[in-house]
């Protein structure tokens, strides 16, 4: 038997809302999913859990895997940007606020979350945001 893979069922339900709670707080107040090192291995050190455990109380809070919350939350906060900054910043700007390490992911990752590439990201936004 795998110790880890049972280790879960013997979280009580209280651990388990004391950790959602650290892990909302972590992403929603300190948005760590801009840290260019954001992983479950950064969330373990910094939530004090396991990364299966970590993982599965992520799935259970947001609905989704860990990568398609890095990646939902970081596209939603570079259209943040986008809005609140307009076309005044450079690429390498949005890149790095965002906690990418290269154009290329983030890139990736906008393709996949909302299939636009980043100029028409980009203008799509400015432009919805303008006509409120």
């Amino acid at each position: 038997m795998n110790f880890i893979r049972f280790f879960s069922f013997w979280v009580t339900p209280k651990k388990k809302i004391t950790l959602a709670n650290r892990l909302d707080h972590l992403i929603e107040t300190e948005s760590v999913y801009t840290y260019p090192n954001f992983s479950l291995a950064l969330l373990e050190e910094m939530a004090g859990s396991n990364q299966k455990l970590i993982n599965e109380v992520l799935n259970e809070l947001y609905q989704q895997s860990f990568f398609e919350l890095k990646r939902s939350k970081r596209i939603n906060y570079l259209k943040h940007l986008i809005i609140k900054e307009g076309e005044n910043k450079s690429l390498s700007y949005y890149v790095t606020c965002c906690g990418y390490s290269e154009s290329e992911s983030m890139f990736q990752d906008l393709k996949l979350e909302t299939g636009l590439d980043f100029e028409d990201f980009c203008r799509y936004n400015i432009n919805v945001f303008n006509q409120k």
